[in-house]
């Protein structure tokens, strides 16, 4: 592959197939999804559940993590163990989330 590339005048940069979450948010980030992972109902989220699913997001939409919703699904479903489907609507979630954090703080107060 490489020669290949090199031939088209082309850089290839190989990287991990399987990247630690903390490459797209901070640890304290991390810690908080790891956190309600592994305390959540995962057929129904309780209140504390939501509770530390919110922190979560917003800690992500602060720090503007790099996390796609895809890869927060796959890293539900590889890593911790989550139905696809649990961890496809936590993912849409999070993305509507974001979505609404971004319009509400560029709103004029």
């Amino acid at each position: 592959m490489r020669p290949a590339a090199a031939q088209a005048g082309v850089a290839v940069e190989l990287s991990n197939a399987n990247p630690q979450l903390e490459v797209f948010v901070t640890p304290a980030t991390a810690k908080l999804l790891i956190s309600f992972s592994r305390l959540a109902n995962r057929s129904f989220l309780h209140h504390n559940d939501r509770q530390r699913w919110y922190e979560f997001v917003s800690a992500a939409y602060r720090e503007k993590a790099t996390l796609t919703p895809e890869m927060l699904e796959r890293w539900l479903v590889e890593e911790e163990r989550w139905s696809q489907e649990r961890a496809y609507e936590l993912a849409q979630e999070y993305q509507r989330a974001l979505g609404l954090l971004n319009v509400f703080e560029s709103q004029p107060a």
